[in-house]
């Protein structure tokens, strides 16, 4: 009789004894785990979806910079126009969000520069507004732009931890190319999608350093320009070998990876970027008025460009918010994308 009630106790309570130890192992880690490691909470009050928030501070240059990854759940595009972060009293005196368009599912990343410079490991709480356009002519009528829609506000509220870790947080947009066509040159605006060529994934990634690089399998684990190859994120998978064509009809991908950084005046001044690519690769900088300049002027932007090296090339970094693009045209086999950018502050 004792066999059995332990049998049915077990039975019974099992499950909470499960819960009971997986709480446990959260608090555990949650209470020995650096604070720099532990993820923000962002909350959206409507519309647009918040995923992740981090506050880095710069206390030698004196601001605090908020990054934040957003995606579009709305069934129609969305204009971004202007963002703004509140902390306490404060307002971010410097803000910008990166594409501007957005499709349904879409994401994209805004930054928010503030004066405050908490202390590393400190909470920081607040809220944002971002405003926008709703582009109701939906995306079937939608080219590169969206100038006409309903004036729409949305809002919600963050916590997060002050670190003195860097994110870059990228939001990529993964284009499908129409049957044997391939992108014989490249793109004077990064923001415009190519004639014919379909939105197959969104998605975004984070780098803790200046630095990118992404491939297909055959190349993951490599290092090339200082930077360790890691595999396309689960949110761009469709971005490997399996989804390309090596001949007619071609099948080729085009990713357009954006971000979001802010140079102080003192800043201002020269950057670099280097590349490394297999297959066709153009880096893209612009200030807060997104006039894009190109870096290699398709230097690097070839049909079927073999994995080549491409030395620094210099970039003007403006006082203010800065954008930077990626655009990388997988033509054929496997292929990689490592860009290398110095002087940002």
């Amino acid at each position: 009789m004792k066999l059995q009630s332990s049998i049915e106790f077990l039975t019974t309570y099992s499950f909470l004894f499960l819960l009971i130890g997986i709480i446990i192992s959260f608090l555990f880690f949650f209470a020995t785990a650096p604070r720099s490691v532990i993820p923000g909470q962002c909350t959206s009050l409507t519309g647009l979806s918040c995923a992740s928030v981090i506050d880095y501070v710069n206390r030698s240059l004196g601001y605090s910079l908020l990054t934040f990854s957003f995606s579009n759940s709305q069934p129609v595009p969305v204009n971004i126009l202007s963002m703004q972060v509140l902390i306490n009293t404060a307002n971010s005196f410097s803000s910008g969000c990166i594409p501007n368009v957005v499709y349904p599912g879409g994401s994209f990343t805004c930054i928010g520069a503030m004066a405050q410079t908490p202390a590393v490991g400190t909470t920081v709480s607040g809220f944002y507004t971002i405003n926008t356009l709703y582009c109701n002519s939906g995306v079937s009528s939608l080219q590169n732009n969206c100038t006409a829609g309903s004036a729409i506000q949305y809002s919600g509220s963050f916590s997060t931890t002050a670190t003195a870790t860097k994110p870059l947080f990228f939001s990529v947009l993964t284009l499908l190319s129409p049957q044997a066509t391939q992108i014989p040159v490249y793109q004077t605006n990064p923001l415009a999608l190519p004639v014919g060529f379909t939105r197959v994934q969104n998605g975004g990634w984070t780098t803790v350093t200046s630095n990118y690089g992404f491939g297909s399998s055959a190349f993951v684990g490599n290092t090339f320009l200082g930077t360790r190859v890691g595999p396309f994120t689960t949110s761009t998978s469709f971005l490997s070998n399996n989804n390309v064509a090596c001949a007619n009809p071609y099948n080729s991908l085009l990713s357009m990876a954006y971000t979001a950084f802010y140079v102080p005046a003192s800043k201002a001044g020269t950057g670099t970027v280097s590349m490394y690519a297999n297959n066709a690769l153009e880096v893209y900088y612009a200030p807060s008025s997104f006039a894009w300049s190109n870096v290699l002027g398709g230097g690097a932007w070839n049909a079927n460009q073999g994995p080549s090296s491409f030395a620094a090339n210099s970039i003007t970094l403006s006082a203010g918010i800065n954008y930077l693009a990626i655009l990388w045209d997988h033509d054929c086999g496997p292929g990689v994308q490592v860009v290398k950018l110095t002087g940002l502050p």
